[in-house]
């Protein structure tokens, strides 16, 4: 494969003799994979053999006998470097297994890896997985290539992620600072009138430093170097342990430290440990007698283990966020990896993408390496802006390319940010000569709804103004138990006052749309919600966004599906980003599609949740697909049936059309 993700993509297009999407269609053609995941978990545990009634380890002529097992309770998956330090890298025969009948090669991890690891699944109770060992290591087998693409299954689904660490921690002060630092006793936590988080040192300018210099050691360690391992720590979650080698655990074991009961080791959570060094580093920076190399090391720190959703603004909601993916993509970049073209795996891992290339393949036609993450970023829904500045087209490489061209997201709340900007994808994307292909509803926005018709709203509202039945509706609301996800009492209020806007607000009712509301507020908004990402989870949100945006003066369009019923009624509410004075009507295009698991024999097709929400450019075809060209994300509650979608194409932005 021709590896090109360091140079400007400006010279990687100008390298071509065709435009820039004839070869993602190419890419398409030649790399596609179905992209099956296996089902199989291949795991060890140390061999036993029962005497006198008791179970011992078994070692035969001195070496300890491993031996393959399938999880019944769950599984311990192994993160660690393939090759280490001297006098890490060393395997002597200290272990022993027999190859399951079907592996043609498998590789022993070095013995200090199987120390550590054997050492914690005894203590857990549970057999480990670990890629040497529990996958077929012949270059270019089936397996390996199943099992390359099936990483986020093994790390998704283990009961625990073990990650190890080899740098060592052996004076008591350093494991002094590291406790104060866990504990969250180094960093005060406020919020400025923005309602974001601000935090500041709760020690000693001198003691901080002591810490800095623990976390730069910690964060230092290969571990957070590779790319493969920040794939397997992303995909883990709050389940990867972090074992970091001190001579100082026996004596803590007793302790009240909470560093586990591992000989030789300090436990801790990747989670927490990154939470905790991203709060430090944010306060550490913004310390009076800082020097700008101490506020320098700040930043290499937060760059490896910063924790993203702590870094953005607390109060999000209204703000345009920008994709998860690039930011992964280029994350996954930046680290090293002995094969540049893992990328195409460990990507759509992290990113949760079920469309594939085949990575063998594309290196036997020697494609570009940034094509191929280009073909791969669009096939999977992901939406690249159409009015980039023609100066932004071609800014750095690939991975600052996605960036400048991606689109971004205006969160409809501000809780769960993140998350919903991951599900922000065109679903069922296929390319073509002429544009993306996907399946969404169009709609037209006509009707405004201008914020000074709910000026009233809030505390202060005076419920005489609204028909005796929505004053009912309203007083019937109830707090129903924290452990649900519902309407507060003012989103329900919000919307049945929208309601009563629908039904008497004006000489003329929108009637259908009212039902719609109503229906919703009654017969589905008591049971309350779970964050699945199902249409109805989706629904809510958008629900809760319109409620606020009435609370907050925003102004609302109504839809009516775009058909050639030039009748077709009002089912849809839109939340503008700011007041539209112009009377032109405008459109939108929305999509979802659920997540699916199917299950081929041993392999398991999947895909997550998508959802889009645009503001288009719309242009009718008389002898195809229409045809509808994103502005920007516009949020909005939409009542429709799925018989609704028809085809649509979205146009090569002008980034990759020419």
């Amino acid at each position: 494969m021709w590896n090109d993700i360091d140079w400007d993509f400006r010279d990687v297009c100008a390298q071509l003799d065709k435009p820039v999407y004839h070869r993602m269609l190419d890419i398409q053609r030649k790399g596609y994979s179905s992209g099956g995941k296996t089902l199989n978990r291949r795991c060890v545990e140390k061999r036993r053999k029962r005497r006198n009634g008791q179970y011992f380890w078994d070692d035969v002529d001195g070496a300890i006998e491993l031996r393959y097992v399938q999880p019944r309770q769950g599984y311990i998956a192994v993160s660690c470097p393939w090759q280490l330090p001297r006098p890490n890298d060393v395997v002597t025969g200290k272990y022993r297994i027999e190859p399951d009948c079907d592996m043609k090669e498998l590789k022993y991890p070095q013995d200090v890896v199987l120390d550590r690891v054997t050492k914690f699944a005894d203590v857990e109770g549970m057999p480990f997985w670990i890629d040497k060992l529990c996958i077929d290591q012949l270059d270019g087998s089936d397996e390996k290539e199943i099992a390359i693409q099936s990483m986020d299954m093994i790390y998704k689904q283990s009961a625990l992620s073990l990650g190890l660490l080899f740098v060592r921690i052996d004076s008591k002060e350093e494991v002094e600072c590291l406790r104060d630092l866990m504990c969250g006793s180094c960093v005060t936590e406020w919020q400025n009138r923005r309602g974001n988080d601000e935090y500041s040192l709760a020690v000693s300018l001198q003691k901080a430093r002591k810490v800095l210099e623990v976390l730069d050691l910690i964060v230092k360690d290969m571990w957070w170097e590779r790319a493969w391992i920040f794939q397997e720590e992303y995909l883990s979650g709050v389940r990867m342990r972090l074992l970091i080698r001190s001579s100082q655990s026996t004596r803590l074991k007793s302790s009240s430290m909470g560093f586990g009961n591992i000989p030789g080791e300090l436990e801790v959570g990747a989670v927490e440990f990154r939470e905790e060094a991203t709060r430090f580093c944010l306060a550490f920076r913004q310390r009076a007698g800082v020097s700008e190399g101490e506020k320098n090391k700040c930043t290499e720190i937060l760059k490896k283990a910063g924790k993203y959703n702590i870094l953005l603004p607390r109060n999000t909601a209204g703000m345009t966020l920008e994709a998860m993916s690039p930011t992964i993509f280029e994350e996954i970049g930046r680290r090293n990896m002995e094969y540049t073209s893992d990328i195409l795996a460990i990507a759509p891992n992290a990113c949760d993408y079920s469309e594939r290339l085949n990575t063998n393949k594309l290196q036997q036609e020697r494609e570009s390496l940034s094509l191929s993450i280009l073909t791969l970023y669009v096939l999977n829904g992901e939406i690249l802006r159409h009015n980039s500045p023609p100066r932004k087209h071609f800014i750095g490489n690939i991975f600052e390319f996605l960036k400048h061209n991606t689109l971004n997201v205006e969160l409809p709340l501000e809780e769960k940010g993140l998350t919903f900007i991951k599900h922000c994808r065109f679903p069922n994307v296929t390319l073509s000569r002429a544009g993306i292909k996907t399946k969404g509803i169009i709609w037209k926005l006509r009707k405004k709804i201008d914020p000074h018709h709910f000026s009233t709203m809030g505390r202060i509202i005076n419920k005489c103004h609204l028909h005796p039945k929505i004053r009912e509706k309203i007083n019937r609301h109830h707090y129903w138990e924290h452990s649900r996800k519902c309407l507060d009492y003012y989103e329900h209020q919000a919307l049945w006052i929208l309601v009563d806007w629908l039904l008497y607000g004006e000489s003329r009712s929108y009637r259908v749309l009212a039902r719609f509301l109503m229906d919703f507020l009654e017969n589905i908004a008591p049971d309350g919600y779970v964050e699945d990402w199902t249409w109805k989870h989706i629904m809510y949100v958008m629900a809760i966004s319109v409620a606020r945006a009435i609370r907050d003066g925003r102004q609302l369009r109504l839809g009516c599906v775009c058909c050639d019923d030039k009748n077709s009624p009002y089912t849809a509410i839109f939340v503008r980003d700011r007041v539209d004075r112009q009377s032109n009507e405008c459109f939108a295009l929305t999509s979802w599609a659920p997540a699916k698991e199917i299950t081929q024999g041993n392999l398991l097709l999947s895909s997550c949740s998508k959802y889009t929400s645009l503001e288009i450019d719309y242009n009718g075809s008389v002898d195809g697909p229409p045809r509808a060209v994103p502005k920007r994300w516009l949020n909005g509650l939409c009542f429709f049936s799925t018989t609704d979608a028809e085809e649509v194409v979205i146009p090569w932005p002008r980034s990759i059309r020419g």
